[in-house]
């Protein structure tokens, strides 16, 4: 890591079959640093601190995450989960909980909550979906997730803060995209809702009430991110070597810097600099 990526926000790309996560400025687009895993780092998240949260899949039923301080190399911290196949995770801004899917391939298909982020994790059920594709907090602790209710339908789960669990929640504008992003932008929650298209929704009366779109040019979204007036998006389509698009938020329209990866990126996240 060079040492003046602490100082920088940093966007942090899992690739697995690299077993490595590269890290790059942000929205630059410069690589500063890189952190190396014998298993299958995939799933990645940051908290309001900057800290980031990494899963190393040692196996399909079982994965670890560790914890980075912004810009750092070593684990600070190492959580089990024996849930298997993290698909996505989140940090709550207001408790700190660690919130884990585990939604993918031949998992449980259940959401683990670490309150403060430690110890044994307490295990929820969604209420439809057969598999969770993404999760995200929004500002107030609540905890929204998405993922496929049947083959070619999407669907998305809320659960309240301090709440017992997990509620139907349905948008109001059709998604026909079985999306693998959704994510809180610090006033409206946001998704992957066709291939070129991003939607975003204000929550109102325990609704989500559609507020407009963003479009891309040329471009498949995969996971995405969001930090202030810049988004950066993995596009799926690149056959074998990845690509991260950076766009204005919200304008969209064309990149505004791009970033090639060795490979397709498994998840991103990006992790802001304490001033």
């Amino acid at each position: 890591m060079l040492p003046e990526a602490k100082r920088q926000n940093l966007l942090y790309v899992t690739l697995p079959y690299e077993h490595s996560v590269n890290i790059y400025t942000f929205p630059g687009g410069h690589l500063v640093g890189q952190i190396t895993d014998d298993n299958y780092p995939n799933t990645v998240c940051s908290d309001k601190m900057g800290n980031v949260w990494i899963s190393s899949e040692v196996s399909n039923y079982y994965a670890q995450f560790n914890e980075y301080t912004h810009g750092g190399t070593t684990p600070i911290a190492t959580l089990d989960d024996k849930s298997g196949n993290p698909s996505a995770c989140s940090v709550d801004p207001l408790t700190g909980n660690l919130a884990v899917a585990n939604g993918c391939c031949d998992s449980n298909h259940v959401v683990d909550i670490y309150v403060g982020a430690t110890g044994t994790p307490q295990v929820y059920n969604p209420k439809d979906l057969f598999e969770i594709n993404a999760i995200t907090y929004d500002s107030t602790g609540d905890l929204f997730i998405s993922g496929n209710i049947s083959v070619y339908l999407t669907g998305t789960d809320w659960f309240r803060y301090g709440g017992p669990g997990f509620r139907t929640f349905r948008v109001k504008r059709p998604r026909t995209y079985p999306h693998e992003g959704i994510f809180w932008d610090g006033r409206y929650l946001t998704e992957v809702a066709q291939p070129y298209l991003i939607h975003r929704y204000a929550i109102v009366d325990r609704k989500a009430k559609y507020v407009g779109s963003l479009a891309f040019n040329g471009l498949r979204a995969w996971a995405f991110a969001i930090e202030k007036a810049n988004l950066a998006v993995a596009d799926e389509d690149s056959a074998y070597n990845g690509v991260i698009y950076v766009f204005k938020y919200p304008a969209g329209g064309e990149p505004t810097h791009t970033i090639n990866l060795p490979e397709d990126a498994a998840r991103i996240a990006i992790s802001v600099a304490r001033p």
